[in-house]
């Protein structure tokens, strides 16, 4: 589309996404299956905005609290922020802000970039820590590269195919 002389030229694109959570959880589960922790994250507030000379990135997180889920815990609140949810005017547990200024060819010019946590506290008992270490050892392993090529070439009787070579040279970014 060429410009013409009688219409008014198009602004740049800009565009602004918003996203709010009044709260998520996740709970973490082992290979009983029984519950082991429960995280949860309360006001959640994402927002994502873009125009031809800055992207900006901001999310904050109101409250963060991970629960122990075992039977007659000492402890049955894991992490959670030192500060009273109550308190007037108590910031964000989490703060993350990035803003990115555009038009530098080749490089990355942020004009700001922010990382705010509030103090957490922390109460980590043996039997939970043992249960955590136990769940990990039953997690699949990853397997680097290579491995993962060479698991994957072997046919179902267990002889190197043919069809599948290893690359001569891996490059990572």
């Amino acid at each position: 589309d060429e410009a013409r002389p009688d219409q008014p030229s198009r602004p740049p694109a800009v565009w602004s996404v918003r996203v709010e959570l009044a709260g998520v959880g996740v709970a973490l589960v082992d290979e009983e299956p029984r519950e082991v922790l429960y995280a949860s994250l309360a006001g959640v507030r994402l927002r994502l905005s873009a125009s031809a000379a800055e992207q900006t990135a901001e999310m904050s997180v109101e409250h963060v609290q991970i629960d122990s889920c075992l039977e007659a815990t000492r402890h049955p609140v894991v992490l959670a922020p030192t500060t009273s949810r109550d308190e007037e005017a108590t910031p964000p547990t989490l703060r993350l802000l990035a803003k990115r200024q555009m038009g530098w060819e080749g490089m990355l010019v942020l004009d700001e970039l922010a990382v705010a946590l509030q103090p957490l506290g922390l109460a980590l008992e043996q039997n939970l820590a043992a249960r955590l270490f136990r769940l990990a050892a039953h997690l699949p392993r990853a397997s680097d590269p290579a491995s993962a090529l060479a698991e994957a070439s072997l046919d179902a009787g267990g002889a190197p195919s043919a069809e599948v070579a290893p690359p001569a040279e891996i490059f990572v970014r």
